[in-house]
């Protein structure tokens, strides 16, 4: 018979402290994660789960309030919570400028399912609950999962959803479904302050930018109906790509990319021009009406620069 830690088996609780060891040294670096030492965690991680299903019946009874109960509980949910931040932390680095990465997502998901279990089922309250919690709003917010979003909202207890990190991202998701977007970077902006834990939480400034480029692509749209013709450097002002590593090139296949109007490029006196066939789109919303939503939106895209 193994040797135990309290209710917890010695080999798990090593285990564990492995596990945290090695995801701390990962989280703590903001380089990219390499290979070999994500395989190493998720193996630990599988590891541990196993003797989670075989060895915690305490997960699975809520009707156990012992002390040992307890301590099996708050161990899961440690390990748990360091697998979401480790998962943060690979989508980060893996994730493209067109969305998060597939299978790396599905597992962000699958253990913040299990770990929101334990929060929901047993009441347990960490240090990490609020900023995870929000964390996982804003994915669902940039993956456009409203009823999802809506749902886990709901749910939260009143001290998660009162604070500051859960306002906040609740605020976000207001300002951008009614297309307030100075205050939605009002409210992003306010997330940089040193008392916000997500400032320093994976994945959170990458969905960020994943936000701002969909900011982009309502601003193309506006562009196209407001205009017939406009200069490649106001289209790159308007866009807010106007980076000096973004190419001309790079600004106009992101239009073509984003447009269902047709895209011509042409010179005009020297000048790099970008011409819409828009005339059935201005017939529709109304040339002035779509200069209106852009100057609604331009503000938005400036200072959202600022918060990535």
């Amino acid at each position: 018979m193994s040797s135990t830690k309290g209710s917890i088996p010695s080999k798990v609780s090593s285990t564990g402290s492995k596990f945290t060891s090695q995801c701390d040294s990962l989280l703590s670096t903001s380089t990219s994660p390499t290979e070999s030492a994500v395989k190493s965690c998720v193996a630990l991680l599988h590891e541990l789960k196993l003797a989670f299903a075989a060895g915690f019946p305490a997960l699975y009874s809520r009707s156990d309030e012992s002390a040992s109960a307890t301590e099996q509980r708050k161990f899961a949910c440690n390990i748990l919570e360091y697998a979401v931040l480790l998962n943060g932390k690979v989508l980060e680095h893996k994730s493209s400028s067109e969305g998060l990465d597939e299978e790396e997502s599905a597992a962000f998901d699958r253990n913040f399912e299990q770990l929101k279990g334990l929060y929901f089922d047993f009441n347990l309250t960490t240090t990490r609950q609020a900023s995870l919690f929000s964390l996982a709003l804003l994915k669902l917010l940039q993956e456009n999962r409203q009823t999802e979003f809506f749902f886990l909202l709901e749910r939260l207890p009143s001290h998660i959803k009162t604070s500051n990190e859960v306002k906040l991202v609740s605020s976000l998701q207001q300002q951008l479904v009614e297309g307030r977007y100075n205050a939605f970077l009002e409210a992003a902006e306010a997330s940089r302050s040193p008392s916000s834990s997500l400032a320093g939480t994976p994945l959170y400034s990458k969905l960020l930018g994943l936000l701002k480029s969909t900011a982009q692509e309502e601003i193309a749209h506006c562009i196209s109906a407001s205009y017939k013709e406009i200069s490649l450097k106001l289209a790159a002002d308007l866009l807010m790509m106007k980076s000096g590593n973004i190419t001309d090139q790079q600004i106009v296949t992101f239009i073509e990319d984003h447009l269902c109007e047709g895209v011509n490029i042409v010179w005009e006196q020297g000048n790099l021009n970008i011409a819409f066939e828009n005339d059935e789109t201005e017939a529709k919303f109304g040339g002035e009406q779509s200069k209106e939503v852009i100057r609604g939106i331009l503000s938005h895209s400036a200072n959202l620069e600022k918060v990535i």
